[in-house]
């Protein structure tokens, strides 16, 4: 009877060590797929963000053009018109 406790007494040891290396492989699992899926998010918003700012320096920068243009365009008639 004693054998039969004590392997009893293993067993349910082993069992219970197994279930608590289950529960850690998913915990751990777990905390990687959460780290992973914040990292892809922040490097999405990254470059969102990065994106949105080159657009907007495009559109600074056509702005310039297209006063530059229009100043170009007055003084050329104003010559013109002086002569």
């Amino acid at each position: 009877m004693t054998s039969c406790s004590s392997t009893l007494v293993a067993e349910t040891a082993a069992s219970a060590s197994a279930a608590t290396v289950v529960v850690v492989v998913v915990v751990v699992v777990v905390v990687v797929v959460v780290v992973v899926v914040v990292i892809v998010v922040v490097v999405v918003v990254v470059v969102v963000v990065v994106a949105a700012a080159v657009a907007a320096a495009a559109v600074a920068a056509a702005a310039v053009v297209v006063v530059v243009v229009v100043i170009v365009v007055v003084m050329v008639a104003y010559q013109k018109q002086q002569q």
